[in-house]
């Protein structure tokens, strides 16, 4: 794959970038429900260690399959199953009942008894404990998918990849997995942001939905950019390559969706600053709020450095509109 040329954009281990300070775009997330959580979860000495939900797990191996095809076989591997294997022998009642047929002994104390005496007669015998850790030995190293995550990645990455010539275009001219460090100009904050994938003329991020109650593939979509403040995203990372590169004209920014679930459909979306010469009022939202965090962000390391970064609280009047079915 090409690298992105005259740029400070940079390669660098997912572990090196995450242990970098900087305010980023999932940590504008937590920063969102309160300062305090935020340094709770990413400044605080003895915060817990991140947990993958089987969402994270299935949406980093659909990243590695699609953006790093070549790496993919080195880092991913598919569980073994006893239903793969003809005749397999999984119980002790399976391997009695082979050494049944074969006239041979079928007492013994413990299950490797009887897997020692079928080997003994056939040591090409199906027995799913001794194949089940050959195949562990013979994949160390690597992350085992359950058959559901693996079918599951392999559907959505062929639906991306072989049947979206556009998306499969968009992946010829680029790099994976690019970080990218730089200053805030007004507060001086380091802001960062690990992309999906970069080129001179785009910025292009992977992003997985569901359909949900009957809602239709676009509004999901739509949805899951909204909710997920994903408008933000968009925003966020044109604002840093911008800033980063010195340019004068922000790239592209697209997001390719695919639907978690078969039948893996595949939506393409670009979120652009403008409309026709207008603002988009997403994009204007988005620099709003944007804004709004690294102020914060940049108030709190003031005020609080790398202590707790808790205000002391008054007693507020609760208002109306803080309860919309009572307001409303």
């Amino acid at each position: 794959m090409a690298t992105v040329s005259n740029t400070p954009l940079r390669q660098i281990p997912a572990a090196d970038y995450h242990a970098a300070s900087g305010l980023s775009h999932s940590g504008m997330k937590d920063l969102a429900i309160s300062p305090l959580r935020y340094w709770y979860l990413h400044i605080n000495p003895d915060r817990p260690a991140p947990e993958e939900t089987p969402e994270m797990r299935f949406g980093t191996a659909l990243h590695c399959a699609v953006l790093e095809p070549k790496e993919f076989p080195n880092r991913y591997a598919r569980e073994v199953s006893a239903d793969d294997i003809e005749g397999c022998l999984r119980t002790a009642d399976d391997l009695r009942e082979w050494l049944r047929c074969k006239s041979l002994p079928v007492s013994g104390r413990t299950k490797q008894e009887l897997v020692d005496r079928v080997l003994g007669n056939d040591p090409n015998a199906p027995i799913f404990d001794v194949i089940k850790a050959g195949h562990a030995a013979q994949n160390a190293g690597r992350i085992i998918l359950t058959r559901d995550e693996w079918d599951r990645v392999r559907g959505a990455t062929y639906a991306l990849v072989n049947d979206e010539p556009r998306v499969a275009e968009l992946l010829q001219r680029g790099t994976a997995e690019v970080s990218v460090f730089t200053q805030d100009p007004e507060t001086g904050i380091t802001l960062k942001a690990r992309m999906d994938w970069v080129s001179d003329d785009y910025t292009l991020d992977l992003k997985t939905f569901t359909q949900k109650r009957g809602r239709s593939i676009d509004k999901s979509v739509a949805d899951a950019i909204y909710y997920e403040g994903y408008y933000r995203q968009s925003y966020f990372y044109t604002h840093l390559r911008t800033l980063s590169e010195s340019r004068r004209k922000p790239p592209k920014f697209i997001f390719p969706f695919v639907e978690s679930e078969p039948p893996f459909e595949v939506r393409i979306r670009e979120l652009k600053p403008t409309a026709h010469g207008n603002p988009n009022l997403y994009w204007e939202r988005a620099r709003i709020e944007i804004q709004g965090f690294i102020y914060t962000y940049a108030d709190c390391v003031a005020k609080f450095g790398d202590k707790p970064w808790r205000e002391a609280r008054s007693i507020d009047a609760l208002a109306d509109e803080e309860i919309p079915a009572i307001a409303y």
